[in-house]
């Protein structure tokens, strides 16, 4: 009889003891269900490791990584494989795309992307990165870039220029007007000018006994030095 009281004490004990251990655990499930506004099952039936495994399956379903279904350019966009919880069938989610202020691109259909599920569900689903697999330039460590799927380029190099590339074939338009007027470069200029400066040295002017001889005072070359930090790679 004294052992079996003895065993009955232990059990008491080991039970409070697991109890003791639990409530804070319950504690802080019960404010994440209460913010989250989500069901999780009556902790009394739950031990600790089974409510330590589906508040951890829960808390990693609120950050995914999926792919773009259906873009759109007003900053919602259907994402695919996004369920609110485990179990959840997966289908296309409307989500919200997060961008930097001052920067915005029309993300592309198959993009991968990062959603975190905001307060929970897919309801609040937020996009907060992308990434569309084959179109990133190749970078020197430290370098940025702004690009896009169709070739063009704008590159920070780690020599401090501003390079400026467009698709092949294609043209960097300067301003917002209809039309277009194409730059002239330095070199083109300056033969122009060299031409111009041989033609005025040589002239002659007729006169009735005949052709007048060549200015006596040639004209000084001309040049143009041109931008001194914008140039055009030919």
């Amino acid at each position: 009889m004294q052992a079996r009281s003895d065993r009955t004490t232990g059990l008491r004990l080991k039970h409070k003891v697991q109890a003791q251990q639990l409530a804070p655990l319950q504690c802080r499930a019960h404010r994440v269900r209460s913010k989250l506004n989500i069901h999780l099952p009556s902790f009394s039936m739950l031990p600790r490791r089974a409510l330590v495994d589906f508040l951890r399956n829960y808390l990693a379903g609120l950050i995914r990584r999926t792919l773009i279904a259906t873009p759109s350019a007003d900053g919602h966009i259907e994402v695919e494989g996004w369920g609110s919880e485990a179990g959840e069938p997966e289908g296309s989610y409307t989500a919200r795309i997060f961008q930097h202020y001052g920067f915005c691109s029309h993300v592309p259909e198959g993009a991968e992307t990062v959603v975190v599920a905001v307060n929970g569900g897919s309801a609040n689903g937020a996009v907060v990165a992308t990434e569309l697999p084959g179109t990133r330039p190749a970078l020197e460590k430290g370098e940025v870039a702004i690009f896009s799927k169709f070739g063009q380029v704008v590159r920070l190099t780690k020599d401090g220029d501003v390079v400026l590339i467009p698709k092949a074939g294609r043209k960097i338009l300067i301003g917002s007007a209809t039309g277009t007027d194409p730059v002239v470069l330095k070199s083109e200029l300056n033969s122009l000018l060299s031409t111009v400066r041989a033609w005025l040295n040589s002239h002659t002017h007729p006169t009735p006994s005949g052709a007048s001889s060549a200015p006596t005072t040639a004209m000084a070359t001309m040049s143009v030095s041109g931008s001194s930090n914008t140039e055009a790679k030919t």
